[in-house]
C-alpha cells in the first residue's frame, strides 16, 4: 500500500480482486473471522465495499487503527471452571 500512497494512486477494483484470487482461500487474515473463500465467492456483493475501504485507508492511513479494535471474551473450556487455564480467550 505504501507505494500507492507515495504516488497518490488508488487501488482499482480489478487489482484488489486479482490479489484476492491469488491468496489462499482458507486463510483468515482479518479479525472478522471470515475466510478469504467468502470474499472470493461473494466478490459481486462485497467487492465495491472492499475497494472503498482500501482507498479510504490510502487517503487516511490513521484509519487502520480503527480496524484493529476488538472485544475480548473468555469462554469456559471445561465445567466446573477452577482456574484461568480453564478459559479460552476469543476475539469478537
Amino acid at each position: 500500500m505504501e507505494r500507492y500512497m507515495q504516488r497518490g494512486r488508488f487501488f482499482l477494483l480489478s487489482e484488489i480482486q486479482n490479489a484476492l484470487v491469488h491468496m489462499g482461500a482458507f486463510k483468515a487474515p482479518g479479525e472478522d473471522g471470515l475466510k478469504l473463500v467468502f470474499y472470493q465467492f461473494q466478490w459481486q456483493t462485497v467487492g465495491k465495499s472492499m475497494c472503498k475501504l482500501e482507498n479510504s485507508l490510502v487517503r487516511d492511513p490513521s484509519r487502520i487503527k480503527s480496524l484493529n479494535r476488538t472485544l475480548i471474551a473468555l469462554i469456559p473450556k471445561v465445567e466446573p471452571m477452577c482456574s484461568i487455564k480453564h478459559l479460552r480467550l476469543i476475539s469478537l
